[in-house]
């Protein structure tokens, strides 16, 4: 069960001039903690983030929803700061939905990743019922099509001898759905 984490905020009654004044220094002392070098950013930008993060109660719980009220009441607070707010919200929402789609996608693939697998045992089994061994197959093995023998039969996999160019002898393990008898 979570908990909601009710916003809290207590900003200061700075002139616009003292905020980005400490907005940027704030930046600057962030960045030096991180091991980064201090850099430009839009001052509004290091305004929102330094009262976020140092006059709410933003990091007990870094929330959507945390975000946006964070953003919100910085916004109502301080109206010059509405256009960076909005941007703010926007960007933390386009990612978020963004990370979801990602997933969804990551999870999709999945569940077809794991389809194709249980065909490829299912297809299998149903043509090592036609091998046994001794066999001449043509068998698919990293990519190559080879000629090779049948030498052990399993319930889904056989394994199977061929020669290289070379005349070298080689076995594989491989799937029978991927073989052929010749």
């Amino acid at each position: 069960m979570s908990t909601m984490v009710e916003l809290a905020v207590s900003f200061p009654s700075w002139s616009r001039e003292v905020l980005e004044r400490c907005a940027i220094s704030h930046a600057d002392d962030v960045a030096r903690e991180r091991g980064h070098v201090p850099g430009d950013g839009p001052v509004d930008r290091l305004v929102v983030n330094m009262l976020r993060h140092e006059f709410t109660s933003y990091d007990l719980a870094q929330t959507g929803s945390m975000h946006r009220a964070s953003c919100e009441a910085i916004a109502d607070r301080y109206g010059w700061l509405r256009p960076e707010c909005e941007r703010q919200i926007q960007a933390r929402e386009r990612a978020e939905r963004d990370e979801r789609l990602a997933l969804a996608a990551a999870e999709a693939q999945e569940i077809a990743a794991r389809q194709w697998r249980h065909d490829r045992v299912s297809e299998s089994r149903a043509a090592i019922t036609a091998l046994c061994v001794g066999m001449a197959v043509t068998a698919t093995v990293k990519g190559h099509s080879r000629t090779a023998i049948v030498t052990k039969v399993g319930r889904s996999r056989i394994t199977v001898a061929f020669h290289l160019k070379s005349g070298a002898e080689r076995t594989a393990l491989v799937y029978a759905r991927d073989v052929h008898p010749t």
